[in-house]
């Protein structure tokens, strides 16, 4: 399959119309910071690419009566230093800074980064711990689901050809949420984590028990996944050094990680074992500074 064309549609309808009209045989494009390696070493070919990035509606973050609306088309770099997102996500805006290199971040897009699926992706791990759901456009209409139902595998997403990912959702946290992302690499710039844990804490004001608790983990199973085990050993009662390391314990257990290059599988499970109470630390840390 030769490339044919290279179009840039003004609108997400005007994107649809080229996505219908090459059924199937089209890719959208926005920063192309995955897309574009894949198309030189011939891993994914394509006749026409979509060119998404002067798409002006995907480009914004907002409030929408107090949720928070992130378009797909946003970077890296703007969620960095958006204040909105630092002062309610801080972990998303943590993540967001550690995707590759400036000039990476400065246009790869959020809505790439989670349509790429890749298990180590840095901003899947908070918006899935966030709760965050996803709004698909097509020739049909539009529709939300929350953004974990959207991964299939390593790389693969239930997006159909002529779907178009355009926009993130996050509901305001509750009062009294805690949140950090931590990942572990083989060096401190430009990683690929080995692993990922984002840690979400809510905490009971009056007894400083956990409410709530998700921890998610990337780079260790074919997709990014929550710990519910975890999870469930942290409600109603205080994060402690000892239950923390627990909930690593079990994490660790759950995952299924994959020997690479990178690490065995035998070292990821106890990386995630670290992590994950680094992380619960960390946030009760951060709990305890506001």
């Amino acid at each position: 399959m030769i490339l044919e064309e290279y179009l840039s549609p003004a609108s997400i309808q005007e994107a649809l119309g080229i996505l219908q009209s090459y059924q199937g045989q089209a890719q959208i494009i926005a920063g192309g910071t995955d897309l574009i390696p894949e198309l030189k070493k011939q891993t994914r070919r394509v006749r026409c690419l979509v060119d998404i990035s002067g798409v002006e509606e995907l480009k914004k973050i907002g409030l929408d009566g107090d949720d928070i609306k992130i378009g797909a088309g946003v970077t890296h770099t703007e969620i960095a230093s958006s204040k909105l997102i630092i002062d309610k996500f801080p972990a998303l805006a943590k993540a967001a800074s550690e995707v590759g290199s400036p000039q990476i971040r400065n246009i790869g897009t959020i809505g790439g980064n989670i349509c790429s699926a890749r298990p180590a992706a840095d901003t899947i791990g908070p918006l899935i711990g966030y709760g965050a759901e996803v709004k698909i456009a097509s020739d049909q209409g539009e529709n939300w689901l929350a953004l974990e139902e959207l991964f299939t595998g390593p790389g693969e997403t239930i997006l159909k050809p002529g779907e178009i990912l355009t926009e993130i959702l996050i509901k305001p946290p509750i009062p009294e949420t805690h949140s950090s992302y931590t990942k572990f690499g083989p060096r401190k710039a430009l990683a690929v984590a080995i692993v990922s844990v984002t840690s979400v804490i809510t905490l009971d004001p009056g007894s400083g028990k956990c409410k709530e608790a998700r921890i998610v983990l990337g780079a260790v199973a074919p997709t990014l996944i929550r710990c519910l085990e975890s999870e469930e050993v942290l409600v109603n009662k205080k994060i402690t050094e000892d239950l923390a390391a627990q909930a690593g314990s079990l994490a660790a257990q759950s995952c299924q990680p994959i020997s690479d290059i990178r690490g065995s599988a035998e070292y990821r499970r106890e990386m995630v074992k670290i992590l994950v109470r680094r992380a619960l630390e960390q946030t009760m840390q951060g709990a305890e500074q506001r």
